[in-house]
């Protein structure tokens, strides 16, 4: 038992991951004494220097390059989105965190856009989360209430990708891309999937 809590919420793009996490720190915005802090990963395009959500709550949050920014014993609640865009080998700093008594809160991608595990997701799994809520979206395809665990990437042209993208991959050129929320059904189904 950790003095602390890590609590992550994941599944795919569109499910309300950064929303159910603003959930937590909107209230702490009216306690007085409480030290809490939010951080987003310099690679998020998105959001710039707060975390946002489609619904429209946004709160100011600090841009880092690496989760060993986030000093040790000076915040008690830590909340940290887009962990996924953070390297594996940084995850393990959230469990110092929270031995130092920290309450961190993740929102992350749990699968890739070829449904495998996302290195960040395995490496918080390994650290035995407190709590781990797996959201769903609705369907970007097929329009199904709250069945979207998978995320398709897709270029300019609608055309599904199904293999070759590397993180490594420049910024500009995934920013061309697109990302939709699919069920089971219509993950995948594509006749002309395309290969990088």
């Amino acid at each position: 038992m950790y003095p602390g809590k890590l609590i992550a919420y994941v599944g795919p793009m569109y499910s309300g991951k950064s929303h159910h996490m603003a959930g937590h720190f909107l209230p702490m915005q009216l306690a007085h004494n409480l030290q809490f802090a939010l951080f987003q990963p310099q690679k998020n395009l998105r959001d710039g220097a707060k975390l946002s959500s489609r619904t429209g709550i946004a709160l100011p949050a600090q841009q880092i390059s690496s989760l060993l920014d986030i000093p040790i014993g000076v915040y008690g609640y830590i909340g940290i989105d887009e962990l996924h865009l953070f390297g594996a080998k940084d995850i393990a700093h959230l469990q110092t965190l929270r031995q130092a008594g920290a309450e961190v809160i993740v929102s992350l991608l749990d699968l890739d856009y070829r449904a495998q595990l996302m290195p960040a997701f395995k490496a918080v799994l390994e650290l035995g989360p407190d709590q781990v809520v797996h959201l769903r979206a609705v369907c970007s395809k097929c329009h199904s209430y709250n069945t979207a665990t998978y995320t398709q990437i897709l270029n300019q042209s609608g055309e599904v990708i199904l293999a070759g993208l590397q993180s490594e991959k420049s910024e500009e050129h995934t920013s061309t891309l697109i990302y939709e929320a699919r069920c089971a059904t219509c993950f995948n189904q594509s006749k002309h999937a395309l290969k990088f």
